[in-house]
């Protein structure tokens, strides 16, 4: 059972001992990441976090390396949008020397200009890596396009912006996030009190001051297109999903188990196993803190595209309305009964729930109480209810978030002599369809006349302007018919295109969304 002290400046520690092992780990969690930076900062909470490994007051970075390796042990670090975690596994005789590299590394780093330079580099390299990764690529778009401006900003930060930042900037962030009330230590495995103790004091000088106000994060509904000349297009279809806090959060992983989950998920089954239409397809999860997502990922050729994609709807459309069987339910519960306990053999892994419990949801639950949940032993009954109820929740309106990543330039039809891009048809459609279920207002016939006038000669500004239209067009429909709201259909597209599949899946009105990767 895991243990709780908080510091007089409001630094937390949480540790949980196991006399069976001979070592442990240590996790330092700031809960500052991407979506605390402003655009001018964007990129520096990842910056900050490859900093520190390269030299401080009293050592150079090759020093700390040494040090570190002379111990035995294994130090890293990684970022998200919502915290950066640096964290040690050691033996327990080199507990302490562990405790003392991190708190060095976090309170003296020198921030020379000369590294910062130089890691303007790396980094540069890192945000290429994920560029060349379709699937890394895809998801941080989808995300960019859900939640402009916050949690869509790239952990990573962009070019541009990177490159503006100097040492003194990022340390002045620095001071700014990196507070008492945003700290949390968490320790397992095998340790004294005395070690407890020894790790407190680098922590108990901070001052005590107020937590800063979070940015709040909201999803927009959007879709986005990504041209790059790969073999097969990547697509990620999102839907609002729920916070990390969420009591329903286990139901969740439960139905994304049961959908996508595993090979012997629906999807899974039926577009690789049956139909052989793709080498993957998944779905995920992901909770932030005031709000989450839920997403089906796919990559598919340009024969197979649309087949694939009738049939993601299709089992959506079933899931929905039928439900899941018992059998399914069972085998979801056993893969949840096996994470969760193998886990509990992990002084990492002991130390990362404890670390992630704190920081985002205040407390930490218990193998048991965490297998309870998933069996469904919580406040409304059984989980076959919890999944039905939120099929139905999560699974009844229109795709909010795509991203086709690979569409070839040649995926264009010709029309009079020019280039109709995808979202050109598309916003045609949506117009369309708005004058005959409306019977046309002006500004549906000014919208399309717009887009027709224009010669749309990249779908990324003829995107824009196919949102813009129809965003205008649902408030107009909203106020003109008394709060009816306007399905965005938009499913008169070219034939052969992966989007023509994408927004069919509007008719069975699907509804779910999706996960974020982390970044080193």
């Amino acid at each position: 059972m895991y243990e709780k002290r908080t510091l007089p400046n409001g630094v937390r520690m949480v540790y949980e001992h196991m006399p069976h092992v001979r070592s442990a780990a240590i996790g330092v969690w700031i809960g500052v990441g991407s979506r605390y930076e402003s655009p001018s900062d964007a990129g520096s909470a990842h910056f900050i976090e490859h900093m520190l490994f390269k030299g401080t007051a009293q050592h150079t970075a090759s020093e700390l390396a040494e040090h570190m390796d002379a111990i035995g042990g294994q130090v890293n670090a990684y970022t998200t949008r919502e915290g950066t975690c640096y964290y040690a596994r050691v033996l327990d005789e080199h507990l302490d020397r562990a405790g003392d590299l991190l708190a060095e590394m976090l309170f003296t780093s020198n921030f020379a200009e000369a590294d910062v330079a130089n890691e303007c580099g790396v980094i540069r390299e890192e945000m290429d890596m994920y560029a060349d990764t379709p699937e890394d690529l895809v998801t941080e778009r989808l995300i960019g396009a859900a939640f402009p401006g916050t949690l869509g900003r790239p952990v990573l930060g962009r070019p541009a912006t990177i490159e503006r930042l100097t040492g003194a900037r990022l340390r002045a962030f620095q001071l700014a996030h990196y507070i008492a009330p945003r700290i949390v230590v968490a320790v397992s495995g095998s340790f004294t009190e005395e070690n407890l103790a020894h790790l407190a004091a680098h922590f108990s000088w901070l001052p005590a001051r107020p937590d800063l106000t979070m940015r709040r994060g909201s999803y927009t509904p959007a879709f986005t297109l990504k041209r790059k000349a790969i073999e097969q297009n990547q697509i990620s279809i999102g839907f609002p999903g729920l916070p990390t806090g969420s009591e329903a959060r286990f139901t969740m992983a439960l139905l994304s188990s049961i959908l996508g989950g595993n090979m012997s998920s629906r999807l899974f089954q039926t577009v690789r196993e049956k139909n052989g239409l793709c080498y993957a397809v998944y779905s995920y999860t992901a909770g932030f803190l005031d709000c989450g997502m839920f997403a089906v990922s796919a990559a598919v050729g340009r024969e197979t595209e649309q087949r694939a994609l009738a049939l993601i709807r299709d089992e959506l459309d079933r899931f929905r309305n039928d439900g899941v069987t018992q059998t399914e339910l069972d085998r979801a519960r056993e893969q949840v009964h096996a994470s969760v306990l193998m886990a509990e053999e992990s002084t990492a892994a002991r130390m990362n729930k404890l670390g992630y419990s704190e920081l985002y949801l205040g407390r930490v639950l218990s193998a048991d109480e965490v297998l309870a949940r998933a069996d469904g032993r919580g406040r409304d009954g059984s989980a076959l209810c919890h999944i039905g109820k939120a099929a139905v929740g999560l699974l009844r309106h229109g795709v909010d978030a795509a991203v086709v990543h690979g569409v070839d330039t040649r995926d264009r039809r010709r029309d009079g002599g020019q280039d109709v891009g995808l979202v050109h048809t598309l916003a045609h459609g949506a117009g369309q369809e708005f004058r005959e279920q409306h019977g046309g207002f002006e500004r549906g016939e000014e919208f399309l006349h717009r887009v027709r006038a224009r010669a749309l000669h990249t779908d990324a500004e003829a995107l824009e302007l196919a949102l813009e239209g129809v965003r205008v067009l649902q408030r107009r429909a909203a106020v003109a018919l008394g709060g009816v709201e306007l399905l965005e259909h938009l499913r008169e597209a070219a034939a052969g295109l992966v989007i023509h599949a994408l927004f069919e899946m509007n008719v069975v009105k699907c509804h779910v969304r999706f996960s974020f990767p982390t970044h080193r």
